[in-house]
């Protein structure tokens, strides 16, 4: 391999172990909680509201709640059924209880105004009061 493309795959190589070790550490500092793993989320303030959007996909029974300045959304991802009756050999994809604790700026009051799925997304509409 020449040395340029062998320079780049190192690289590639460190940021997907680099990203791998930030999920690994983020689901293992979350365990106190009690869901086993932690979807990511993307926030967004407009003039009016705050949208949380967590991708969850293949996630039922998902609750959403004000917690003080928090939002939690919590649920569960079961198994898939390919995944039962073999032998895993590589588990990147999580499934079990989840919770993931969103803590809102202190400084704004709001309320939860509704929420839709879509293509695996959590949409959370939280209201400015």
């Amino acid at each position: 391999m020449p040395p340029d493309l062998w320079e780049l795959w190192i690289w590639q190589r460190a940021r997907d172990l680099f990203e791998h070790a930030e999920r690994v550490h983020r689901n293992v500092l979350s365990l106190g909680h009690t869901g086993s793993w932690v979807p990511p989320v993307n926030i967004v303030e407009t003039a009016d509201a705050v949208w949380v959007v967590c991708a969850v996909p293949g996630a039922d029974e998902v609750e959403l709640r004000l917690e003080g300045a928090s939002l939690v959304i919590a649920g569960r991802r079961p198994p898939l059924e390919c995944c039962i009756h073999g032998e895993v050999r590589v588990l990147e994809i999580p499934f079990g209880r989840f919770e993931r604790r969103v803590e809102l700026p202190l400084d704004l009051s709001l309320s939860l105004a509704g929420s839709h799925q879509e293509k695996g997304l959590i949409f959370v509409h939280l209201k400015k009061l």
